[in-house]
């Protein structure tokens, strides 16, 4: 029989769930610097964390639930900031961004007495859904989450383009560096530069 020890560690081990692998390179430690050493940057971090706080727990909850990574959660700074009113010049809204047609896709309302996009609880179910839909498509968890910003299809026809396996490949290109370093800096090291404020 296997030894109490044992029990715990695989039991440990189920408990994690999915993860998304930590990375740091020169792009992203630059960001990290900016977020904890410049005061512009400290000011926004400083705001963002305050909302982050309020929705994490429930947050988090929906997306383990969805079987994704906590991590994920984080997405929500680069959307949005965790603002449940942010409206984008695409006409993104919510604290997940959603368009209209992709909030429909997924299960949310929008009318003119009501935009489920706004809801913290409803659209990140929408999107817990949605980022499924994008690790099935691209079986990496980086590339979901630049193709949940850029959109899928932009980032499909790079991925066919330059027969791309991963999100680091994508990153030579040196034209969508801005795109996936944005993505990648909060699922790497979010944790990294949340400790600097506590």
């Amino acid at each position: 029989p296997e030894n109490s020890s044992q029990n715990s560690s695989k039991n440990s081990s189920k408990n994690k769930g999915p993860s998304v692998p930590i990375i740091i390179n020169a792009q992203v430690q630059s960001l990290i610097n900016f977020y904890t050493k410049n005061p512009k940057g400290r000011i926004h971090f400083q705001k963002t964390l305050m909302r982050a706080r309020e929705y994490q727990q429930l947050m988090e909850d929906i997306l383990t639930k969805a079987g994704l990574p906590k991590k994920l959660f984080y997405l929500a700074f680069i959307e949005s900031g965790f603002n449940n009113h942010a409206y984008s010049h695409s006409h993104a809204c919510g604290p997940w961004q959603f368009i209209a047609s992709t909030a429909r896709k997924y299960g949310l309302k929008i009318d003119y007495w009501v935009d489920e996009r706004k809801d913290p609880e409803l659209s990140t179910k929408a999107a817990a859904k949605y980022l499924s839909d994008l690790y099935a498509q691209f079986h990496d968890w980086y590339l979901a989450a630049a193709a949940y910003n850029a959109g899928d299809g932009f980032i499909q026809k790079l991925v066919k383009k330059y027969k791309i396996k991963n999100f680091w490949q994508v990153k030579k290109q040196k034209n969508y560096v801005n795109i996936f370093t944005k993505s990648s800096l909060i699922l790497s090291n979010f944790d990294s530069i949340r400790y600097c404020f506590s």
